[in-house]
């Protein structure tokens, strides 16, 4: 009888699993070590992968996977209206943003080749996956980016109620995508120092 191990190593293919076996005096194998291991800077891409993951990527370009997703309706018939609206009345607050990592959010994952890809998209944009939130570059420009809206939820009820507090932010809405998958040396403090408003 063959025996025929079966290790998970996670999700996400940033792990692999290695199993060590040695075969004892009287012929017998012996499991001696089980390890799950991180696929990180030490060791070089695969070729393979490598081309599997640009195929992928060509078919979310082909098939313009991020335009066809629902859109969810916002309560209380909300829009977005983009960070440059907001910046017309807080104009110093828009100017510190754009120092910001999240100004360009959508540029590193562009430069990184996945800004058609539905499940990088959502974190790195203005309201994807609702209605009046980002659904392309060419239609919604103003929608790119971690913008104020990302954290302080659709602007249009502001625009027309302007003396009433607004979407106040915390925690809860920074780990929304700052996860322990794609973030995981987030913290807290320190991230939010790097954006407070002056």
């Amino acid at each position: 009888t063959k025996l025929v191990p079966i290790v998970s190593s996670g999700t996400g293919g940033k792990f692999i699993g290695c199993i060590k076996y040695s075969i004892n005096n009287n012929k017998v194998i012996e499991r001696t070590s089980v390890e799950i291991l991180p696929l990180d800077n030490n060791y070089k891409d695969s070729g393979e992968m490598v081309s599997l993951l640009k195929e992928y990527q060509q078919m979310l370009i082909d098939e313009d996977l991020i335009s066809k997703i629902p859109q969810t309706p916002l309560p209380e018939e909300l829009s977005y209206v983009g960070s440059s609206v907001c910046g017309m009345c807080h104009k110093m607050i828009y100017d510190h943003w754009r120092t910001t990592a999240h100004a360009s959010a959508y540029n590193i994952l562009a430069k990184a080749g996945h800004q058609y890809d539905p499940e990088c998209i959502k974190c790195h944009t203005v309201g994807y996956g609702f209605v009046s939130g980002f659904l392309n570059f060419e239609k919604d420009r103003s929608l790119i980016d971690v913008g104020c809206e990302s954290c302080h939820s659709a602007g249009s009820w502001h625009i027309k109620n302007v003396n009433s507090i607004y979407g106040e932010s915390g925690e809860n809405n920074c780990t929304v995508c700052l996860d322990n998958e794609h973030s995981p040396k987030f913290q807290y403090r320190d991230y939010w120092a790097k954006i407070t408003h002056p």
